[in-house]
């Protein structure tokens, strides 16, 4: 759902949000998106496309009518995730207020089995906030253990194959899928390495600040 250029990964039927995802997408100068944008967006598409709900605003909310939409899914989502490549991003006002918001709930035990991740690339846990020092860490390269923690948590099994019962059907059946599956792992693994590439130019360009590198690989990767 799109409203004034805010995207809200949320389906018309009113399913609550599962997920927040909490970063930072404008540079401090406000001049381009960051590194940060890059790593949420590349992981807000992971979890969609496995059939979680995610909260993933498009823009900074600060002055905005849609704070209220904020909290709601603040108040909604079982797991929040903060993505950072930069420490002052992670503290910048907005991003701090969500991960404080949430935070507070689960001590309170308001969200009970709620659970607060972090996602870092080009900082190290050491340089977080002393409140997210002691909550479970994982950076880009840990991707995939980052998306199985959030799915288990959220009781979130992958999808099975319908298996045919005829062998000849089966073998048949076989054939053709482990080709499609061949064919869809190496183009997963081509925008994967795509990716990686785009976030790392981002963080050795001026000094790990997103300017006109980030975007050219942002815009080729249909990021924004």
């Amino acid at each position: 759902m799109e409203i004034d250029g805010y995207f809200f990964a949320k389906e018309a039927n009113k399913i609550p949000f599962e997920v927040f995802i909490s970063f930072k997408r404008n540079d401090t100068g406000g001049k381009g998106i960051t590194c940060d944008y890059q790593l949420a967006s590349d992981f807000h598409r992971t979890l969609t496309a496995k059939g979680v709900s995610v909260f993933f605003s498009e823009r900074d909310l600060s002055g905005s009518a849609y704070v209220r939409e904020l909290y709601q899914a603040l108040d909604e989502a079982k797991i929040l995730i903060v993505v950072g490549t930069r420490p002052e991003y992670v503290r910048s006002e907005w991003v701090r207020t969500e991960w404080e918001t949430f935070l507070t709930a689960i001590l309170s035990k308001r969200k009970p089995g709620a659970e607060l991740f972090t996602y870092l690339e080009g900082m190290s846990v050491n340089q977080l906030p002393l409140e997210l020092y002691n909550r479970h860490s994982f950076t880009s390269a840990q991707k995939n253990e980052l998306v199985a923690r959030v799915m288990g948590n959220l009781g979130k099994q992958p999808s099975r194959r319908r298996v045919f019962r005829r062998s000849t059907v089966l073998r048949h059946h076989h054939s053709h899928k482990r080709s499609g599956q061949d064919f869809n792992d190496s183009q997963n693994q081509i925008r994967h390495n795509e990716q990686k590439g785009a976030v790392d130019s981002c963080l050795e360009s001026n000094g790990n600040r997103a300017g006109g590198i980030c975007a050219s690989h942002a815009n080729r990767l249909g990021i924004c």
